[in-house]
């Protein structure tokens, strides 16, 4: 063999070495006790080489402050194997040019419970939850994943190596060990570390522990894709976290149900698409900042057949913009500052709000009204012990908290008074209150209460509802309730509220309403695609609008994201110059258009409205749209 074609072979085995090497230290070196990686930056301009010599191809120019991944062998080494994420380039660079910070902390996925099924493999069903694409080395193999894409992988071993790398996120490593005869889910998620920096986390669950465990049963398939498109249900900015502790018109579940995907009408691509980024920039402010925000706009359109006098079509819109931030939280301890500010205004010369009135009925159908600016959410929430003890304080809508039920929502299910919160109950307007909550005093029992400014009104904003709370008129409540869901008040249980009001006056001292007082039961139950409802109230006083209240009602998911509702109501006012009751129905088809418009045509007839004598029956006509981003 000539010299030349010999030192030829010797290079090029060289090479292999390194290139044998590099690729060990993915895949074996993890599991060495004295091979670690590193955060590091460079602490000035430098080459990475192919090699861990300068004459070497130079595969990355790094610039000072850049951040790596190092691995660090022998710290008296003169080269050190570098990786730089963002770009997943890796070669060797002086280590005179690196400072060495804080280790990457290898994790362990261990599972010792003994395999049951009926197969002799693993079934690992491994989900994207991120928004971006990411790769998966488990064991010798490498796997793509697309954002929220999930796949089934069969394993015939018990011990892998693996790698999670995305983009500019620090990776997570380790081995994952699993029992043969078994199936299970592994999650791989972001989440930012005490540095700030966004990292890969994974979290391994026995498959029948998932909600969708069914659905993945019939999946046998090995390295298949089970869901490349985003599910009907997943959460666009990753609000799917969030704790929902009030009522279905509280900020959390207008954050959590608005960022759900919805199974739309109209789904057009060229819509949809420009928003990616707006959903995420919303993740990214919530992975670092804990913070997450939502905004709406709502238009309300009525027709009555019949008014006393004025116009009998009525118009008004609402723009809200709302959000949580919550500066820490622990595996027991979740703690929030909540906000929300709108504006809502009448289009006509009577708004919604009146629409009822003028035509007679003792209840209003709508609460759109001519408001102008308004803070109606400013207040601080915690919860203790895995959610059991919870507070809330500041500037709310005591509606949020008390007497709830399922469908308390006027701005995707029922308009009408009757069922947005209890006509029977002294229920202010926004201002400043506290509420409190105990979960299983006995198992499944829970008891609330608090307190409110009666004379809240959300124009107020911060000063002057502390100078309508020293006038020292407040709402008092207690409840005490049946609920064997994980969130607390949110209406889906069987309860009893017991009410107070202090006697009102206005700022000048005039009389407005004399001290009240009621009882109210609710009981409501969601099956499958249905809800139902039954609630009654009765009241003594005039604090209240109306005496007595009985309502139910029923909505059921009939098609897509679409929701088709009736309810029924009866009651008599508390003025004491009437001494008779009103009748209503109402009847909604709440159709999801696209992913972020939401239309819902509506009617309510009142029957023997107390406040005319001209009709036996009115009907009020409405069209309400809301879109939601």
């Amino acid at each position: 063999m000539k010299f030349q074609e010999f030192r030829l072979n010797i290079l090029y085995c060289k090479k292999q070495i390194y290139l044998l090497g590099f690729l060990l230290s993915f895949l074996v070196l993890p599991g060495i006790s004295n091979a670690q990686w590193h955060n590091a930056k460079l602490n000035r301009d430098a080459r990475g080489y192919a090699d861990p010599n300068s004459k070497s191809e130079v595969v990355k120019k790094f610039k000072k402050d850049d951040f790596v991944l190092a691995l660090v062998l022998d710290k008296e080494a003169k080269y050190i194997t570098v990786w730089d994420i963002e770009t997943n380039k890796r070669g060797f660079v002086k280590s005179s040019a690196i400072t060495i910070e804080s280790p990457l902390k290898q994790e362990d996925l261990v599972e010792y419970k003994k395999g049951t099924e009926k197969h002799d493999h693993t079934n690992l069903f491994i989900e994207n939850t991120t928004y971006d694409s990411l790769t998966l080395q488990l064991g010798d193999s490498t796997y793509k994943f697309a954002p929220y894409e999930t796949k089934n992988i069969a394993l015939k071993g018990t011990s892998y190596p693996y790698w999670a790398i995305q983009k500019e996120a620090v990776p997570d490593y380790g081995f994952i060990t699993l029992p043969d005869s078994s199936d299970y889910m592994l999650k791989i998620m972001q989440e930012f570390n005490e540095d700030k920096m966004l990292e890969m986390e994974l979290t391994l669950n026995p498959l029948h522990e998932e909600k969708e465990y069914d659905m993945y049963q019939n999946m046998r398939l090995d390295t298949v894709v089970i869901s490349t498109p985003p599910k009907i249900g997943y959460s666009k900015s990753g609000y799917d976290q969030l704790q929902i502790t009030t009522g279905t018109k509280s900020v959390d579940a207008d954050l959590l149900n608005d960022d759900l995907k919805k199974d739309a009408w109209v789904n057009v691509e060229a819509m949809d698409k420009p928003l990616d980024h707006y959903y995420d920039y919303k993740r990214y402010i919530n992975l670092k900042y804990n913070v997450a925000i939502g905004m709406d706009y709502m238009f309300l359109g009525q027709s009555a057949t019949y008014v006393k006098k004025g116009e009998s079509i009525a118009a008004s819109g609402i723009y809200r913009l709302f959000g949580t931030w919550e500066p820490f939280s622990s595996k027991t301890t979740e703690a929030a500052l909540i906000f929300k500010l709108e504006n809502r205004h009448s289009m006509t010369s009577t708004a919604p709000r009146q629409l009822g009135y003028e035509a007679g009925s003792a209840l209003s159908t709508a609460s759109f009204k001519e408001m102008g600016w308004g803070l109606t959410n400013l207040y601080w929430r915690q919860s203790f012990d895995k959610g059991k003890y919870a507070y809330v304080v500041g500037i709310m809508d005591p509606g949020d908290f008390i007497d709830l039920f399922p469908l308390l929502n006027p701005y995707k299910f029922y308009l009408s008074e009757a069922f947005f919160n209890n006509p029977a109950m002294a229920i202010p307007n926004q201002g400043f209150g506290a509420a409190a909550l105990i979960k299983d005093i006995v198992p499944n029992v829970y008891l609330a209460g608090g307190f409110h400014d009666a004379n809240g009104e959300p124009t107020y904003f911060i000063a002057d509802n502390f100078q309508s709370f020293k006038r020292g008129e407040y709402l008092y409540w207690v409840e005490l309730g049946w609920n064997t869901k994980t969130s607390f008040l949110e209406g889906e249980n069987v309860h009893v509220t017991y009410w107070y009001q202090d006697a009102r006056t206005d700022q000048e001292g005039g009389y407005v309403a004399e001290a009240s007082q009621g009882i109210c039961f609710s009981a409501a139950k969601s099956f499958h695609k249905s809800t139902t409802f039954f609630r009654a109230a009765i009241s003594e006083g005039d604090g209240a609008l109306m005496r007595y209240m009985v309502m139910g009602g029923y909505m059921y998911n009939i098609a897509k994201s679409d929701n088709i509702g009736i309810g029924v109501n009866v009651g008599e006012p508390s003025d004491p110059t009437v001494d008779e009751s009103q009748f209503g129905l109402e009847m909604f088809y709440n159709m999801q258009v696209t992913e972020h418009l939401n239309f819902t045509p509506d009617v309510q007839l009142t029957v023997n409205p107390v406040y005319t004598q001209e009709k036996d029956a009115i009907a009020v006509f409405s069209m309400r749209f809301r879109y939601a981003l």
